[in-house]
């Protein structure tokens, strides 16, 4: 198993079910990843199901989902807490 790090990434859009993140590392299709917002106490598990093509502008962005599929974001509260219009 590997070990474990640390790093900050931009949420670029969110729904209920998942994310589409911005970060420095390139991740693989199918790879479990914890992350944790800022104000939250724990870590969420979620399952990379999409990533950015080689070589474009999107290359380090991934699309993830709850691993727990009964797991969700409360948009509506993450919009207002974080001051947004609309992710």
């Amino acid at each position: 198993m590997g070990r474990g790090y640390f790093l900050q990434a931009e949420v670029i859009s969110l729904d209920a079910h998942g994310a589409r993140i911005q970060w420095r590392y390139l991740v693989k299709l199918a790879e479990n990843v914890e992350v944790q917002v800022i104000d939250e106490n724990a870590p969420r598990l979620f399952r990379v199901i999409r990533r950015g093509e080689s070589g474009t502008p999107e290359e380090k962005q991934a699309g993830l989902e709850f691993v727990d599929e009964k797991e969700t974001w409360n948009v509506a509260e993450l919009v207002a807490k974080w001051g947004l219009e609309n992710l």
